[in-house]
C-alpha cells in the first residue's frame, strides 16, 4: 500500500495519495489545485490515478477534482449529501472504492460541513482492521473543524452532528487507527490545532481536549464559541466546488510591457505590490495593494478581490510568478 501526504504551507490543507503498488492504481484525496505533485508522484511510483475523492465542498480553497480528472481520465467523488451538479458519482455510508488490494469505505461524519465523510483505509493483504482514517475537516490533531463553515445559520445543529461524528462513529475505530487530517496547523477552518499532520485514534482520545469534553452540552458550546472571524470567500468557494471548478490547465505568464499594464490598470485591474514590506513602504505605485510574496498570496488575494477582477502582478523578477502560483 501507498499512502502519501501532500502539504500546503500557510492554509495547512493536507491531501493525499491512496495506491497499491501491486496493481498500479491510486486515487487521490482532497487534492488542491496545482495538481503537477499528484500526477509527477503517480509517474515515479507507476501508478494510474483512477479516482478523485472529495470528503466535503471545500470552503478555504478550490478543489483540484476537475483539474485532475481532465488530465487522468479518473472518476471523481463527491459525497452524495453535497448535491454536487458537476459529472461525478455520489458517495454514500457503507460504500467502497477499490484500489487494487486498497479499500476506501465512506463514512458519513457530519458537523464541519453537512456532508462531510471520512474514508476508512484497508490493506487487504495486512490484516481485517483498518490501517487509517482519513478524516477531512472533521477530525484535526488536537482539534475538530469549525461547524459554520458552510451554514452559519445551522451552527448549533451542525455542533450536535459534530459530537456523534466523533464520539459516535470515529471514537469507535480501534485505537491503533492512524489519523490523517485534512489539515494541519493554519488555514481558517478550525480554531486549534498544531502542526502535527497525523495521530492516531487512540492518542487522540487520550490527549486532545476535545475527546475530553464527554458532555454533548459542553462539547457544543467549545465548538461555537471564540471561532476565527469567517471569510467572506467561504460561501463563493463552497458553491465552486458544489458546481466544479473551471479547468485551467497549463498557464504561461506573460510579462507585461508598461503601456499595456497602464491600459489594464486605466480600465479598472487591481495593481497587486508583491515585493517585500519594506520595499512597498519606501515607495509603491498610487493605488497599489500590498500582498507579499508568499505561498498563501493566492489565497490572501481572494479574501480581498472579487473573482471577476483583473490582477496585474508587480514582481521583483520573473522567477517569483511561480511562488505566487
Amino acid at each position: 500500500m501507498i499512502l502519501r501526504q501532500f502539504y500546503i504551507d500557510g492554509p495547512g490543507c493536507l491531501s493525499y495519495l491512496v495506491g497499491c503498488e501491486h496493481h498500479g492504481l491510486a486515487m487521490v484525496v482532497d487534492p488542491d489545485r496545482h495538481v503537477d505533485k499528484y500526477l509527477e508522484l503517480a509517474e515515479k511510483l507507476d501508478l494510474e490515478i483512477i479516482g478523485v475523492v472529495d470528503t466535503h465542498l471545500h470552503t478555504d480553497h478550490v478543489s483540484g477534482n476537475t483539474e485532475l480528472a481532465d488530465v487522468t481520465g479518473a472518476e471523481i467523488f463527491l459525497p452524495e449529501a453535497a448535491e454536487a451538479t458537476l459529472e461525478h458519482s455520489p458517495l454514500a455510508a457503507g460504500d467502497v472504492l477499490e484500489i487494487g488490494n486498497v479499500r476506501l469505505t465512506v463514512l458519513p461524519t457530519p458537523g464541519h460541513t453537512p456532508e462531510s465523510i471520512s474514508l476508512l483505509v484497508w490493506d487487504v493483504t495486512r490484516g481485517e482492521e483498518p490501517f487509517a482514517v482519513l478524516t477531512g475537516d472533521t477530525l484535526r490533531v488536537g482539534d475538530v473543524g469549525r461547524p459554520d463553515a458552510s451554514q452559519p445559520a445551522e451552527l448549533e445543529g451542525l455542533a450536535r452532528q459534530l459530537y456523534h461524528s466523533v464520539f459516535h462513529t470515529l471514537a469507535e475505530l480501534p485505537d491503533s487507527t492512524i489519523v490523517y487530517p485534512g489539515h494541519a496547523t493554519g488555514g481558517s477552518c478550525g480554531k486549534g490545532g498544531g502542526s502535527v499532520r497525523l495521530s492516531t485514534i487512540g492518542y487522540e482520545k487520550r490527549t486532545s481536549p476535545i475527546f475530553s469534553l464527554r458532555d454533548e452540552a459542553a462539547f457544543v458550546e467549545f465548538v461555537t464559541t471564540q471561532l476565527p472571524e469567517r471569510p467572506a470567500n467561504h460561501d463563493r468557494l463552497r458553491e465552486l466546488n458544489r458546481r466544479g471548478a473551471p479547468i485551467v490547465g497549463v498557464v504561461e505568464p506573460e510579462p507585461l510591457p508598461l503601456q499595456d499594464a497602464v491600459h489594464y490598470l486605466a480600465r479598472g485591474a487591481a495593481l497587486v505590490d508583491t515585493r517585500p514590506k519594506a520595499a512597498f513602504k519606501e515607495k509603491h505605485p498610487h493605488g497599489a495593494v500590498h500582498l507579499e510574496l508568499g505561498p498563501t498570496i493566492s489565497k490572501r488575494a481572494g479574501y480581498v478581490f472579487y473573482p471577476e477582477e483583473t490582477i496585474v502582478l508587480l514582481l521583483d523578477s520573473p522567477e517569483d510568478y511561480e511562488t505566487a502560483f
